[in-house]
């Protein structure tokens, strides 16, 4: 049968139960995962199971499962918990009180993959999204997961802050509206520039442009680019970029894009304030 699988998880539990004990860490999740429940119930979801931290939840509409996530990801968080999800539409095997095939799986998958307050969806989800919900999604693109064997389309919602409103607006806005921009990038070995229709490559080979030696940066870690005035950063690598932005935010990726602006320092495989990583400094300036 064709149907939406929402599962929704919690992030952060086992930092919890090391401060707050096993009660009160427990007490507090299933406070969590009840009121991710009532919402689902709410907006027409069929209860399937739930399993340690997560819940499972069918839909006969991928429109309302999506409206049951956001509502999720902002109303269930408890005790400075967050929740994350992933939504798949597809075919489902039903087996008593369970479900069962490849949606199901690509659910599981994304919501593996999905950042505290972030929805992953999946492209056959996105397509069947009416214009206005698809608007508040951001592209991650082809996405490699484990036991999939073809790359899956993947759309992301983010609880909106700062950051996914830059997102937004820079990808909603058409060409001709747009500031044109290039992205300055300084490293010990130099300055580069990316300019409009250009993308630098970062990593450990030789041959990418800017050059990385750490061990733990992958052979071709990160892109940057600039297309149609927007600078993106995607992350290629197993051990992830980070970015310290110059306001104070933080953002990290994982075999995903950002759309960059302003100023700050990124890193490849550690964190920007480790001592032993090589941070770059980016600037995202306006072109004459």
């Amino acid at each position: 049968m064709q149907t939406a699988i929402l599962i929704v998880d919690v992030t952060g539990s086992t930092p919890l139960y090391v401060q707050k004990g096993d009660e009160i860490a427990r007490q507090t999740i299933d406070r969590c995962l009840s009121l991710a429940r009532r919402i689902a119930d709410a907006g027409g979801g069929h209860f399937i199971s739930s399993k340690g931290d997560d819940v499972l939840y069918r839909f006969d509409a991928p429109d309302a499962a999506f409206a049951a996530a956001r509502r999720i990801m902002a109303d269930a968080p408890v005790g400075g918990l967050r929740l994350h999800a992933g939504l798949c539409s597809g075919e489902v095997i039903r087996e008593r009180d369970d479900a069962f095939g490849l949606t199901v799986i690509r659910a599981a998958r994304l919501s593996a993959l999905a950042q505290p307050g972030e929805i992953l969806l999946d492209g056959e989800t996105v397509d069947r999204l009416d214009a206005a919900a698809r608007a508040t999604l951001v592209r991650i693109g082809p996405v490699m997961l484990k036991g999939i064997p073809e790359p899956v389309r993947v759309h992301a919602y983010r609880a909106m802050d700062a950051v996914q409103l830059t997102e937004a607006a820079a990808v909603g806005q058409p060409l001709e509206g747009r500031a044109q921009v290039m992205v300055v990038i300084r490293s010990l070995r130099g300055e580069q520039v990316v300019r409009e229709g250009v993308t630098v490559t970062l990593g450990r080979a030789e041959d990418c442009d800017v050059v990385m030696s750490d061990p733990w940066v992958s052979r071709r870690h990160a892109t940057i680019s600039v297309m149609q005035g927007v600078a993106e950063l995607v992350d290629h690598s197993s051990a992830g970029t980070f970015l310290a932005f110059q306001d104070g935010r933080r953002l990290d990726l994982l075999r995903r894009n950002v759309t960059l602006a302003g100023s700050g320092r990124l890193s490849l495989g550690m964190p920007p304030d480790d001592p032993r990583a090589q941070a770059l400094r980016f600037d995202v300036v306006p072109t004459d």
